[in-house]
């Protein structure tokens, strides 16, 4: 089977995280695969790696819109090197109004994973949205939250969309970490309590909440900080600000995220809005208690157990319970067990499996009304 997969962001966040897993599994499989991305040049280093996995890489600028005839013919050629079976785009919201009805080839199945939850308010975009979302074969929700916004916002039949649930490597993220080694490699006291947080440095992550609620806790602690982002600079100045500048350490992009969850406490994750934060999962699998705003797929991980959720946009509510777990040993003992078995709920194999499935599932039917390109 070859597949042609478009993933549209400007750094490599959750969304690329996933296509990326999914293009080398797919190749493992014995797929041949080319995964679309911007020329943008804090994705270089991810797309060599993609590459020396043995996944075809382009790099194409984004089709800003359906008026945007020069980015659609680009796209449009770039399809018919592939000659796809199966188009998967990423990103529901961004894509339906231009990839789905207007470029992927008609002989192709066409499917897209929806990572977030999204509305649009302008009755004409939202139109035109529904419109070109009828052209995917399937829809793939990554959790029960961003389901309902497509069926109940989007339209879409519920018979058309399914739930694949983000996964973690579990050979990969596993308690039983070498702190000691961790926390040297990254530059973090040895000794002493160590909240962390992981993800693109955006509005959507809340780190601004984040360090707001860092600001009223009490006691000697460091705030260890992995990712990048637009508002890296911004965040800094506040941290400042808060008077936390000797408190945070930015760690920028992690290539060892292991070591990160094996060096701290406990997992904070601010996010105004998710879709299935990969980030905890990874930590929970790492047997990390963790405390996060109660947003979307994010409440779905941890109604499960291994942590706690509060309220969003509530730097008092998370303080305080990041406060809670400063101050109890014993509660985070007996919280890591509970972690490690919520991480093993999401082992990304079971995710490949369902994306498998799904792959040969809208393919056959394609390949019974065209099966020529």
């Amino acid at each position: 089977m070859r597949v042609w997969s478009r993933v549209s962001g400007l750094e490599p966040g959750g969304s690329e995280q996933v296509a990326g897993a999914l293009a080398a599994e797919a190749v493992r499989a014995g797929h041949e695969v080319t995964l679309s991305l911007r020329p943008a040049a804090a994705l270089d280093a991810w797309a060599a790696g993609m590459r020396a996995g043995g996944v075809g890489v382009e790099r194409l600028a984004e089709a800003e819109s359906k008026w945007d005839w020069g980015g659609m013919i680009r796209t449009r050629a770039a399809m018919a090197v592939c000659r796809p079976h199966l188009v998967h785009l990423h990103l529901v919201h961004p894509t339906a109004d231009r990839y789905a009805p207007f470029l992927a080839p008609r002989a192709a199945a066409v499917i897209a994973t929806e990572h977030v939850r999204h509305e649009v308010p302008e009755r004409s975009q939202l139109w035109l949205k529904r419109a070109g979302a009828r052209r995917l074969a399937r829809v793939v929700a990554v959790s029960e939250a961003v389901r309902r916004s497509l069926v109940e916002h989007y339209g879409l039949a519920e018979s058309r969309v399914t739930v694949i649930r983000n996964g973690v490597d579990l050979a990969r993220f596993a308690p039983g970490g070498d702190r000691a080694r961790a926390r040297a490699a990254l530059g973090l006291p040895a000794l002493g309590f160590v909240v962390g947080s992981a993800g693109r440095l955006t509005r959507q992550k809340g780190f601004d909440l984040l360090l707001a609620a860092c600001a009223r806790m009490e006691g000697a602690f460091v705030l260890a900080v992995a990712g990048d982002g637009e508002d890296a600079a911004a965040l800094r100045r506040l941290a400042g600000e808060l008077g936390l500048a000797g408190r945070v350490r930015w760690l920028g992009r992690v290539e060892r995220m292991e070591d990160f969850y094996a060096a701290i406490d406990v997992f904070a994750l601010a996010s105004r809005w998710e879709g299935l934060p990969i980030t905890l999962l990874e930590a929970l699998a790492s047997g990390v208690p963790s405390v996060a705003t109660a947003v979307d797929g994010t409440l779905e991980v941890l109604a499960a157990g291994g942590g706690s959720a509060v309220p969003p946009e509530s730097a008092e509510a998370l303080g305080a319970a990041l406060d809670l777990w400063r101050h109890s040993d014993n509660l985070r003992e007996q919280a890591a067990g509970d972690a490690a078995r919520v991480g093993r709920l999401f082992d990304w194999r079971n995710t490949w499996a369902a994306y498998a499935a799904l792959y040969e599932e809208v393919t056959a039917w394609k390949r019974t009304v065209s099966p020529r390109w």
